[in-house]
């Protein structure tokens, strides 16, 4: 039996790991990938590491995507920070993955108070 190891490059994929926030915004800047649903998952990931507040629901793309957008304007020095940085530990989930997708999301955690509400575009 063979264990599968999630990294970094397979939560993300298609998105790059070495892109900045940049980077990512530039190539989410086809109206085409703002909407396509197979990024909901990747665009979810490095959007709760960025704000640190979970959704009471499943977001679209195109909600994960204006959140980051969001927040990338009010803290602009972010533009700049690798996506690999930016995720929980880092190098450190690379060579030791979480056990499970959550992981990701538990660290950055919001307390209850500061749960958003899925918006209907």
């Amino acid at each position: 039996m063979s264990t599968q190891f999630r990294t970094i490059d397979d939560l993300l994929a298609p998105i790059i790991p070495d892109w900045t926030i940049r980077d990512l915004l530039e190539w989410l800047s086809d109206d085409d990938r703002a909407h396509d649903e197979s990024l909901r998952r990747p665009l979810g990931i490095i959007e709760a590491a960025l704000t640190g507040s979970p959704w009471t629901g499943e977001p679209s793309t195109t909600a994960l995507t204006r959140s980051i957008v969001s927040t990338v304007g009010s803290l602009p020095r972010v533009r700049n920070l690798r996506l690999d940085d930016l995720l929980p530990g880092g190098g450190w989930i690379r060579n030791a993955p979480p056990v499970d997708d959550s992981a990701a999301f538990s660290i950055h955690a919001a307390p209850p108070d500061r749960e958003r509400q899925v918006q209907v575009v």
